[in-house]
């Protein structure tokens, strides 16, 4: 057995592994462009096969219409299916690419299964299409070339432009350049090349590049993307499966919602629904250049907050002992407001609370009380808050695992992310097999932060085995109370009462 057969076996299992890879990621989460992508590593793994028994014991007719059915038919038709359904915004537009797909994979998949073949003889060398073929066949695998390039042109143009007014096309992009590549790569088998390994090698790269479009584009939100829903707003479905991923685009993507105005030019927020136009983001998207937040947003300059949302100009607390009117007591290290503890802290250092209180009420005496600029600092405020609540459904006999997975991120949470102001995991009575996660951030910019962080990529990563199915709703803040509990330290941890 020669080398370029062993090496044509092998490239087959690696191609069935990734389409195992595929398939495991359309089961969780179906989608029509993981769907045709997976079928074209099953095309090409077979088509592989067939290239490996013909380059051993000669090719034979039924070899030669498996290679053509599956890498010049199934691999280049259903690639530029996966691309329309990526790229396409329209519905109608990707309604039709399915049915063009099914119509040309159907006509000419029984032309080239059917039709006599030429009287050329079979070698070990590669079968061209246009040797053994007669002219209905060759005509519609050329059309199918023709088809293929025109679709890879304008995904590619479309979303390269998309990704120049939109920050969250990056993957998408990504992955359309790869399945691109590999669609062009493949239509080389129609040529004439001077060794047989180079056939292989197509195969072997298309292959290649397909398992990656697909990985890539799995990360990819497509409601969002093609703008089906609000983003920001959008419940994750399948998050399980894409353990180890960076899930920056959540980010993440039909009926388009339009953009109001006042968005457009207004950088990474731009096409954000969270964005609104007084929460103070620049026109080029970030903040000042010190670091801290514009003056408008309710923070001074150096990044702290405003001594009228109740905290010291250099973002510690307010001299009135970080209480504000309402009743809340000290802000601890992870930046979350929490309620006083009976006969804790709180309670010993009253006086001194009370007489810097007083000297706070005459300061605003003095400079004159703005409650309506307050007011509406605080509901700015309170708009930017960013929420989310993943619910996760465990493996049977897995609850003990994941709970301790659960334990040390929230401990990690708690330690280094000041700007996570609530995360909290939850058990379901009725519901065993299920945790819930509650997350509140001061802003988009914070959870983006959280979601880079060493120890949670690391839980992500350590969840998988545990978990079945994940389904994650993100929250917009519209109104909200805290109550002040007299247990909720010893409730939450020893550091909230620090």
């Amino acid at each position: 057995m020669s080398a370029s057969v062993v090496a044509a076996f092998a490239c087959a299992v690696a191609a069935a592994a990734g389409t195992g890879v595929l398939v495991g990621r359309c089961i969780r989460m179906p989608r029509l462009d993981l769907i045709a992508w997976a079928c074209v590593l099953a095309a090409l793994a077979v088509s592989l096969v067939a290239v490996a028994l013909g380059a051993d014991r000669g090719y034979a007719s039924a070899t030669f219409r498996v290679v053509q059915f599956g890498s010049q038919l199934i691999a280049p038709l259903w690639l530029a299916w996966g691309l329309a359904e990526l790229a396409a915004k329209s519905v109608p537009v990707r309604f039709a690419s399915k049915l063009a797909t099914m119509a040309l994979t159907v006509v000419t998949g029984v032309v080239l299964v059917t039709d006599p073949l030429s009287s050329t003889p079979f070698t070990k060398a590669w079968p061209l299409a246009s040797k053994h073929y007669q002219i209905i066949p060759r005509s519609l695998l050329s059309l199918i070339a023709v088809v293929t390039l025109i679709v890879v042109v304008i995904a590619l143009v479309t979303s390269l432009l998309r990704l120049r007014a939109d920050p969250a096309w990056r993957r998408p992009v990504i992955a359309v350049a790869a399945a691109s590549l590999a669609a062009v790569l493949i239509l080389g088998l129609r040529f004439s090349l001077p060794a047989n390994g180079a056939y292989l090698g197509l195969i072997v790269a298309c292959a290649a590049l397909t398992w990656f479009a697909g990985v890539w584009a799995a990360k990819v939100d497509l409601a969002e993307l093609h703008e089906e829903i609000p983003r920001g707003r959008a419940g994750r479905r399948g998050r399980a499966e894409l353990a180890g991923r960076d899930d920056d685009d959540d980010e993440a993507f039909g009926a388009s919602y339009p953009l109001p105005a006042a968005n457009v030019g207004r950088g990474p927020y731009e096409h954000d629904d969270w964005y609104r136009p007084a929460s103070g983001h620049r026109a080029n998207g970030g903040f000042p250049p010190g670091g801290g937040r514009p003056p408008g947003e309710g923070y001074l300059p150096g990044g702290g907050y405003a001594q009228g949302d109740g905290y010291a100009p250099n973002g510690g607390n307010a001299v009135n002992g970080g209480e504000r009117t309402g009743g809340l007591s000290d802000a601890d290290r992870t930046g979350i407001w929490q309620p006083r503890t009976l006969g804790g802290p709180a309670q010993a250092a009253a006086p001194d609370l009370a007489a810097a209180g007083a000297a706070a009420a005459a300061a605003a005496a003095a400079t004159g009380p703005e409650p309506a600029a307050q007011e509406a600092a605080d509901h700015e405020a309170t708009q930017r808050l960013y929420g989310l609540i993943s619910i996760y459904t465990l493996a049977e006999g897995t609850t003990a695992e994941f709970d301790a997975l659960a334990e040390r991120v929230v401990a990690e949470v708690r330690a280094n992310e000041p700007d996570a102001l609530v995360y909290t995991v939850h058990s379901v009575p009725n519901a065993e097999m299920q945790r819930i996660f509650y997350e509140v951030y001061r802003d988009r910019m914070a959870y983006e932060d959280h979601k880079r962080q060493p120890h949670i990529q690391r839980f992500e990563a350590d969840r998988s085995p545990y978990v079945l199915a994940t389904n994650v709703i993100q929250l917009g803040m519209q109104q909200a109370k805290l109550s002040s509990l007299p247990g909720l330290s010893q409730l939450f941890g020893p550091s909230l009462g620090a």
